[in-house]
């Protein structure tokens, strides 16, 4: 079985405030299923190179635990900077 995947455009800078409004609405519209987020976590090779990147990732999982339920899933996945 598949699962549908949705892909929004959002028009704002600050993106966390949308996007888990947007998750919620998802979770609240379908009672019987639950929602999966995917969010890419950065892997440097460096501590100091964390200093360079924000920490949005973290922030939504937080905001997510603190306002989802248990219909939430959050994945992690790893995304490892490339060397050019």
């Amino acid at each position: 079985m598949r699962s549908p995947t949705e892909d929004s455009a959002i028009p704002y800078r600050y993106i966390l405030t949308p996007v888990v409004d947007y998750i919620l609405a998802v979770e609240r519209e379908s009672e019987a299923h639950r929602v999966c987020v995917l969010v890419p976590e950065l892997v440097v090779r460096h501590w100091w190179e964390n200093l360079m990147h924000n920490r949005r990732a973290d922030l939504l999982k937080v905001i997510l635990l603190l306002r989802g339920n248990r219909r939430i899933v959050v994945i992690n996945i790893p995304w490892y900077l490339e060397r050019d």
